[in-house]
């Protein structure tokens, strides 16, 4: 009785199963594609919302510096210290 190789065996094995390794091979393909789709969609998503992110940054720091801009113009009566008690606010000081 001869023997055979490893590669013998798988070579016959894979002569047996040619169907079933079909298949494996084409839902291998199926998964790696829907993969590679899905991650190019978060990739696209994530520098999206980075993009977002900096132009809300903009917008925050520019309303800030118009708020600043208009208190200032204000005068220095209409702006209070937030650590004033409402007590300290009601009674006039002299």
């Amino acid at each position: 009785m001869r023997m055979h190789t490893r590669g013998e065996l798988v070579r016959r094995w894979m002569r047996r199963n040619a169907r079933v390794l079909t298949v494996i091979a084409a839902a291998t393909v199926v998964l790696a594609g829907f993969g590679a789709y899905a991650i190019d969609r978060v990739i696209d998503e994530r520098d999206a919302a980075e993009s977002q992110r900096a132009v809300a940054e903009s917008e925050r720091a520019e309303s800030d510096a118009l708020a600043v801009t208009l208190l200032a113009e204000q005068g220095p009566s209409r702006t209070r210290p937030k650590s004033m008690s409402r007590a300290a606010r009601a009674s006039p000081s002299r």
